[in-house]
């Protein structure tokens, strides 16, 4: 789509300006957007305001998801490490400190985290998604250790924080219990991708102006998903647009294994990249 806008512009000198078109590497929590900023982005290529699409299959074909503020969350990788006292499951399990029944006790008490220590205002989610620990072939070893990870994410970074401290507070209470030690890492992945107010009028005005009032989602709700971009915004203002890729032939979400590219939404993509250029051109004057 990019691309796409970038071979409009080269035939199609109408405009007053500058715009650049910035091709960000490593966008899946790898730190492409911030190795871009750490490298100078900003002053060497002085922006008044920042733009991105991404493809979004949950809205369909023709509609495009957009809302100032918050619009996808602050994500947070989680890993954990239990170590414990390992030995046999059926000679001696009391003389053990088992780490599976540890890990077993700590995703049942992180995953109530949410419902009960976090604003039920404040939409927040804590995700434990992978275990490791023991052989299964070793049906009666207690193993010494155990090994989760997951994720945090939040809408702002008070409740963010609020999560991080929740479970250091859980797993130094099981520690307490257990007798074990566990070591908590929390990555910063993502902040929180906020669309500012003016470059949202922007981007609305540049959607009704090439696809008619009805292009935009209706009470469109802010995703729990997390956005290497959200850094570029909080050094420039900007706005992040879903682009509706859902039709009967494109059924699945994001990160599904069966998940196909809807090729259909790539003109309108370059349609609405090369209006947002007029629009905000405008807007700056």
């Amino acid at each position: 789509m990019l691309l796409g806008a970038v071979e409009h512009f080269a035939a199609n000198r109408d405009f007053v300006g500058t715009v650049y078109f910035i091709f960000q590497p490593a966008e899946e929590g790898v730190g492409g957007a911030s190795a871009m900023i750490a490298d100078g982005l900003f002053e060497r290529f002085p922006m008044d305001a920042v733009y991105a699409l991404h493809n979004w299959p949950g809205l369909p074909l023709g509609q495009f998801g957009l809302i100032e503020g918050p619009i996808m969350a602050a994500g947070d990788r989680v890993d954990i490490v239990i170590h414990g006292r390992g030995g046999h499951g059926g000679l001696n399990p009391h003389g053990c400190i088992d780490p599976v029944r540890i890990a077993g006790e700590l995703i049942t008490q992180a995953h109530s985290i949410v419902g009960r220590d976090i604003d039920p205002l404040a939409p927040a989610v804590i995700s434990l998604c992978s275990v490791q620990a023991g052989d299964l072939a070793g049906f009666a070893v207690i193993p010494d250790t155990a090994r989760l990870s997951g994720t945090l994410r939040a809408l702002d970074t008070e409740t963010l924080e609020a999560l991080r401290e929740r479970l250091r507070t859980l797993c130094a209470g099981l520690e307490a219990t257990y007798g074990a030690t566990i070591e908590v890492s929390i990555e910063d992945k993502f902040s929180v991708t906020y669309n500012h107010p003016g470059p949202t009028a922007t981007a609305r005005a540049a959607i009704v102006a090439r696809f008619g009032e009805a292009a935009l989602a209706p009470n469109y709700p802010p995703c729990m998903g997390g956005e290497d971009f959200s850094y570029m915004l909080d050094v420039c203002p900007g706005a992040y647009i879903h682009v509706g890729s859902g039709d009967a032939d494109h059924t699945h979400g994001l990160h599904h294994p069966a998940y196909d590219f809807n090729d259909r939404i790539m003109a309108p993509g370059i349609d609405l990249f090369v209006q947002l250029a007029h629009e905000a051109l405008t807007e700056s004057g």
